[in-house]
């Protein structure tokens, strides 16, 4: 059985420092640039079938099964679409490095990171539309939801994120989880720039920070 993938656009508004967010892996009806559209009632099976199994579709980066980079914790139909709610392996004092390519990926302003379903489609699972010229897709088998550098459809969005970044302790575990170390994401949560310190400036670094923090003022 041939394993397919199909690419959506999201848009992200904020992400809370434990990199939960939600929102759509897939909207119904709409037309992809494979020239395939999924249709209500596509995912209902293969997601009864993790529910009796008690498991839920991987989180991947750029669908490398190699690269594992959060879970998720929620995923439903409804009316719109494939409802999702996932975490990203931000938190704690080893954050997983490509979750935070994906969670910069998904903070930034522009250019974002998409989401991809990874599927296949079991014998009768697809049809051509000859009105629309369209494949549609009435039942597919998830086996991956991830976030892609390059997607390819732009009906997806994530509806809602949440936001602890209140204190500056708040932004110094931010900074921190985003590669700076302790006296660093203190000085620059406290003093801006001038906190990484005296002598010869590490640009890379300084450029990062910068990057850091438009990603939280955006």
């Amino acid at each position: 059985m041939q394993r397919k993938q199909r690419d959506f656009v999201f848009e992200i508004k904020s992400i809370d420092e434990k990199g939960v967010f939600s929102g759509y892996g897939s909207v119904f009806g709409v037309t992809d640039s494979h020239n395939e559209r999924v249709l209500k009632g596509a995912f209902l099976a293969s997601l009864a079938r993790h529910a009796e199994k008690n498991t839920m579709p991987l989180m991947f980066y750029n669908h490398s099964s190699f690269r594992e980079i959060g879970e998720w914790l929620e995923m439903r139909e409804d009316e719109h679409g494939l409802f999702v709610s996932g975490r990203l392996w931000i938190d704690g004092p080893n954050p997983d490095p490509d979750a935070l390519k994906a969670y910069r990926g998904m903070t930034k302003q522009r250019g974002k990171m998409g989401l991809s379903i990874g599927y296949s489609v079991p014998e009768g699972g697809a049809g051509f539309n000859s009105a629309l010229k369209t494949t549609d897709l009435v039942t597919v088998d998830l086996w991956e939801v991830s976030p892609v550098v390059f997607p390819a459809n732009g009906e997806a969005r994530v509806e809602h994120v949440r936001n602890d970044i209140t204190t500056i302790r708040d932004l110094e575990r931010f900074l921190r989880d985003a590669g700076l170390s302790r006296s660093q994401a203190a000085g620059v949560a406290a003093k801006g720039f001038a906190g990484l310190g005296q002598g010869e400036p590490d640009f890379e670094l300084l450029q990062s920070a910068k990057a850091l923090l438009n990603t939280i003022k955006a």
